[in-house]
This record gives structure tokens, C-alpha cells and sequence, in this order.
């Protein structure tokens, strides 16, 4: 009975993690809002593609566990909501099968929180110890209440998966042959024991350990904790063969893919080393590293404060075991180094690509390593006869630290909320007016936007084109997508305009996404690579949050003109030069313009004539013809004063 109030108490935390996770996916909305996540659509794409034989698009490195989940939820989600064949019906509800998918996902990390509490509970004795590991990822990533939300298929969730469960597998070790409440120290002798089933444990461990680095190589560093952990050079060697077959069994359905999959890890780290030059004029390996432990200690702190607390014990059993003749549980000290250098090594791996998603693989031994330092401080003050003070440290500390929770987390997750909110918000308000107020107008999409046509697009991309004749059947012909080349944009059917001639076959044209000045920085920080078409003039019609519609108001002009009264002078116009013409001699005299190739049928609303200079009032014409032909040779009179 007491077992089964445990098990009802240890689904608390799991629960609330699910509740969380769905307040803060519905506060986010839809997912085609990809502020400030890119991924849209593009995971359930992919496994489409997976489902239909076809060739994958972008791997998150590898990201083989979301892809094959995925298939399996498309295709459970297709037989319970299908009307129509799979492909069809994907693609025009894109946004009920990613929710499923993400759902799905919550679920999977719901019960593996849950599964892991119970085996800390059974390891260690300790109810509050089990409640404690499931809640180190609320307490220890501030990143985490911000990013459980971002669905999109992303393997963190996953990630988070496989840590947790190796580390409480791990800790599971610590119970056999030890009594009911193992500890850790003591001032006589351990019974070592010699029951342990290695070879199921180092099974198992392998397990995890390939499907966590077939969810991301970030995942490598955790090889470190069983190597470690496991004794004897056989059962090591055996571990390292069976992490090797697991990893290949895992990725084994993008085999094809591993080619490519490498060279862009190789890119990617080349790109990071970039990175840490154009932040700050980084050359040196040592102080790419530092600044890279320093960008992930900012994401992290609680992981880096744990890290340190393992490494001060790490040091201090040593020393009491060098000094003082104290004996040590073999697997719980096994536990500590075990845990402190695989922290340490994932410190310095992901310091070359300093982002605070990456330490979820880590989370769950970060978890181990907090209930580690309160189990070793609760007996060493139980080896000194505190029996009251031993209780507070193993009881009374958890119990503080949830209230800490308690206290600083729920304003970040009410900030989170608001957070997220404004941006639907913005997005959905930006959305409705593009829908009334500029119903006929061209829309020309920069990134990111908030949009559905560009969430398609990018999944699309992302999906290697695969459905791309599909998607242009859904995204209206007047929607565009910008090149950031200053010049042109391609529709969903993938053929290419000249934005003068957009702006020629369009009554009106509006620009919408990320201002032009804010996505050139943030993107990759570059300069001059993304470039904005300087020939427009633009204005702001609505602008919240990170997105702004903006209405063009004038082009200017490029192709060539010619005057004279008989003799030809042509010059080539840019769009960036005025036409200076100071016609002297014979009259009538004429002022030809031809407008580029990429201008059709132009569109003629008004212009204007000017002086050249201050004092040339009797060089202006006092009767002149506006007029215009499609040939060249017949003309037609539009205007005549």
C-alpha cells in the first residue's frame, strides 16, 4: 500500500511537467508561427517522406528517433482523422498531425520522467530523492520552461529522455548487494558485491546510450558515464561493442544519409569556430572553449553549479580516503567520478557550439549528481552520529529546493506564457490584416515569418522539395518569398521574379517578416551577406513584436533612355539615378525611357518634372505629351498639357 502511494506521488511531478508543457504550447499557437523557432512542419515532412520511400531532407544530426516516431504517429494520426490519401491529407492539415506528433512526444517524455522517479526511489530509498530527480530539469535549465514549448519535432525532448533514464539506470546499481537503505561511507569495510548482473546492466546502458546519439551527436560525451561506471577492461571493451551495434541499429534507417550527415557536422563546426571570431575576434582553441563554457553557463547555471559541487566532492572523497582511512560504497564512488567526468567532458564537447538545448542529453546527470552530494554529505554527518542533522540534509534539503522551485520558477514560466502570448498575438493580428486590408495585394515573404505559406515553404525545404508541386497548389499565386539577394523572389512553384516586376503586375505590394535591418544581424550575423532591395520605399503599416507589414510605395526606375530631336543619345538608367536632361537646340525635342524587361505592361500613377538647379525657371517646357507604346513604334497619348 505504502509503494502504491509512492508510485500516485512520483506522477505528480510528470503530470505537472504535462500540464506545463500544454499550457505553453497553447499559449505559442499554432506552430506556423516560427518565432523564434524555423522548424515548422519540416520533422512530419520528413516523416512522410520516410513513410512513402522518399528521400529525407534536413537530419537534426541525426535525429533518426524523431523521424521514425514520427512515421509512426502520422500514420496512427492518418487512420483515426484521414479523409483522403496520406500525402493529400498532410499537407493541407499540416498543423493537426504536427500536434499530434507533439502531443505524442510530451507523452513519451511524461512517462519517461515518471519511470525514472521510480527508479531513484527504489535505488536510494528516498521518496523526496525521486521527486527531486524528476524535477532537475525544471530546476536546473532556466531554457527549459522556454523551450519545452517549441514542438517542431525537435530531438530535445528525446534528448532529455535518454539522460534520464541513463542516469537512474545507473543509480539503480548502487542498491544491489548493499542493504535496503544503501550508503555511501563508512568508517569500516563494504561487502563488494559480487552479484551484480553487469551483462544486463552494460546491455541496457548501451541501449540508451545508442539511442540518445542517434537522437544527436551532441549525446557523444555521455560514453564517458558507463565507461567509467562499468568495471573491468572485458566489460568495457563489451560495452563500447554494444554501444557501437546500438547506435548502428538506431540509424540504421538513414543509412544512405550518414555521407552527407557527416560533412555537415564538419561544416557546422567550421561555422561555430566562425562564430566565436565574428563574436569577439576568437582565434584560439582555449579561449573559444572559455567563451563557450562562459555563453552556456549563462543558459545554465544551475548544471555548471552542480558540476562544481560534484568536483569539490570528488576531491574531498579522495582526500578521505588518502587521509582518514574512510571507506567508500565502490558503485556510489563509481557513481561520482563516473558522473563529474561526463559532465566535464560534455562541458568541454559543447563549448564548441555553445547552446543551452544541447546539455538536455546531461540533465539527468546533473540530477544524479545533486542526489550524490546529498546522500554523501547526509552519511558523513551520519558517520559523525548527527542522526537529526543527517536527516535534514537528506529529507529537509529537497524540501527547500522545492520551494526554490516554487519561488523562482513559476515567474519565469508566467513570463514564458506572457511571453509566447504576445507573440501569437502579434502573428495572428499581422495575419488577419494581410486577410482583410490586403486581401488582392502581392505578399512578399522575408524571414521569418509568421505565416503559413512560409511555415510550408520552409518545411518543404527543410524536406528536401519533396512536395513542392503539392504546396504550390495550396499557397496562393500572389504570395512570394524573398531572396535576400536585393533584387529577387520566387513563388511557391519555385519560379524566380524581379521584385520591379512584381510591382508591376500588382496593384499594390507589401512586405512582411522581420524588419530588413534586424534580420541582417541575427541571422548569422554577417554583414552584407542577406541584402534588402535598397530601391524601395517602403512604409510601415503595422509592426509588433519582431514582424512588420510594410506597403512599397515607390520603385525606382532602371533601363535606358535616349533624347534628342533627331539624333539618338542612349544612356543606361540605374534605379538609383535621377534622368538630368537639359534639352537645348531645335523643337519639338523627346525624352525616350525604356523600362527594364523585368518591368511588363508598367503601371504609369503620376510624375513629376523638377529643376536641375536654383535659377532655371524659363528652362522648364510650357507644353509638352505624356505618352506611351508597347512597341516602340505606335504610341499613345496619356497625359497632355
Amino acid at each position: 500500500m505504502k509503494q502504491r502511494y509512492s508510485y500516485l506521488i512520483l506522477l505528480c511531478v510528470p503530470l505537472l511537467y504535462l500540464a506545463m508543457s500544454l499550457y505553453l504550447m497553447k499559449a505559442r499557437g499554432p506552430d506556423w508561427i516560427m518565432t523564434p523557432n524555423d522548424h515548422a512542419y519540416y520533422i512530419i515532412f520528413n516523416s512522410l517522406s520516410f513513410i512513402n520511400s522518399e528521400p529525407l531532407g534536413r537530419l537534426f544530426y541525426p535525429g533518426v528517433t524523431n523521424v521514425v516516431f514520427g512515421a509512426a504517429v502520422v500514420k496512427a494520426a492518418h487512420l483515426v482523422y484521414g479523409t483522403t490519401d496520406i500525402v493529400t491529407d498532410v499537407l493541407q492539415n499540416p498543423e493537426l498531425y504536427q500536434t499530434a506528433y507533439n502531443r505524442s512526444l510530451m507523452a513519451i517524455l511524461t512517462l519517461s520522467i515518471f519511470v525514472s522517479g521510480i527508479f531513484v526511489r527504489s535505488a536510494t530509498n528516498n521518496l523526496l530523492f525521486g521527486i527531486l530527480f524528476q524535477t532537475s530539469p525544471l530546476l536546473l535549465l532556466r531554457i527549459f520552461s522556454h523551450t519545452i514549448s517549441i514542438g517542431g519535432g525537435m530531438p530535445e525532448n528525446f534528448q532529455l529522455t535518454g539522460g534520464l533514464l541513463l542516469a537512474s539506470v545507473g543509480l539503480k546499481l548502487i542498491k544491489c548487494g548493499q542493504p535496503v537503505e544503501p550508503s555511501i561511507i563508512s568508517n569500516g569495510r563494504f561487502h563488494i558485491p559480487t552479484d551484480i548482473p553487469w551483462g544486463r546492466y552494460t546491455t541496457w546502458l548501451a541501449i540508451i546510450i545508442g539511442f540518445s546519439i542517434a537522437t544527436k551527436f551532441t549525446a557523444l560525451p555521455l560514453l564517458a558515464f558507463p565507461f567509467i561506471l562499468i568495471p573491468g577492461i572485458r566489460r568495457k571493451l563489451f560495452f563500447i561493442l554494444a554501444a557501437i551495434v546500438s547506435s548502428f541499429l538506431f540509424m540504421l534507417p538513414i543509412f544512405k544519409y550518414w555521407g552527407s550527415i557527416f560533412s555537415r557536422m564538419t561544416a557546422r563546426w567550421t561555422q561555430s569556430t566562425a562564430e566565436h571570431v565574428q563574436r569577439g575576434g576568437i582565434n584560439s582553441a582555449f579561449d573559444r572553449t572559455i567563451d563557450g563554457i562562459e555563453r552556456l553557463y549563462s543558459q545554465a547555471p544551475g548544471f555548471f553549479i552542480i558540476l562544481m559541487l560534484c568536483i569539490c566532492f570528488c576531491v574531498l572523497m579522495l582526500t578521505l580516503k588518502r587521509f582518514r582511512q574512510v571507506h567508500f560504497n565502490p558503485i556510489a564512488l563509481r557513481l561520482m567520478f563516473a558522473t563529474t567526468i561526463c559532465m566535464v567532458c560534455a562541458t568541454w564537447f559543447l563549448a564548441h557550439r555553445p547552446y543551452g538545448h544541447y546539455l538536455f542529453s546531461f540533465v539527468g546527470l546533473s540530477g544524479l549528481g545533486m542526489i550524490l552530494v546529498f546522500s554523501f554529505t547526509a552519511d558523513m554527518i551520519r558517520l559523525l552520529k548527527w542522526k537529526k542533522r543527517a536527516w535534514v540534509v537528506s529529507r529537509g534539503l529537497p524540501v527547500v529546493i522545492f520551494v526554490l522551485f516554487a519561488v523562482i520558477r513559476i515567474p519565469d514560466f508566467q513570463n514564458n506564457v506572457k511571453w509566447w502570448g504576445s507573440i501569437k498575438d502579434a502573428a495572428m493580428g499581422h495575419n488577419k490584416i494581410l486577410e482583410t486590408e490586403y486581401r488582392d495585394a502581392a505578399k512578399i515573404n522575408t524571414p521569418h515569418t509568421d505565416t503559413i505559406w512560409w511555415a510550408l515553404i520552409m518545411s518543404d525545404f527543410n524536406a528536401k522539395g519533396v512536395y513542392k508541386k503539392e504546396i504550390a497548389g495550396i499557397i496562393p499565386p500572389d504570395v512570394y518569398f524573398y531572396l535576400w539577394d536585393g533584387e529577387h523572389c520566387h513563388n511557391a512553384g519555385g519560379q524566380y521574379f524581379n521584385i520591379e516586376e512584381i510591382v508591376s503586375k500588382h496593384k499594390s505590394v507589401v512586405f512582411y517578416g522581420s524588419p530588413f535591418e534586424v534580420t541582417r544581424t541575427s541571422i548569422t550575423g554577417v554583414p552584407g551577406k542577406y541584402k534588402e532591395p535598397a530601391d524601395l520605399t517602403l512604409h510601415t503599416v503595422s509592426w509588433e513584436g519582431f514582424k512588420r507589414i510594410a506597403q512599397v510605395d515607390k520603385i525606382r526606375l532602371r533601363g535606358r533612355y535616349s533624347f534628342g530631336p533627331s539624333e539618338n543619345n542612349e544612356q543606361s538608367i540605374n534605379r538609383k539615378s535621377a534622368i538630368n536632361w537639359d534639352a537645348s537646340g531645335e523643337f519639338p525635342q523627346w525624352l525616350q525611357i525604356d523600362f527594364s524587361p523585368n518591368i511588363s505592361r508598367p503601371v504609369i500613377t503620376r510624375y513629376t518634372m523638377d529643376l536641375i538647379e536654383e535659377g532655371g525657371e524659363g528652362k522648364m517646357p510650357k507644353n509638352w505629351q505624356l505618352q506611351g507604346s508597347n512597341d516602340g513604334i505606335n504610341w499613345s497619348v496619356l497625359d497632355k498639357r
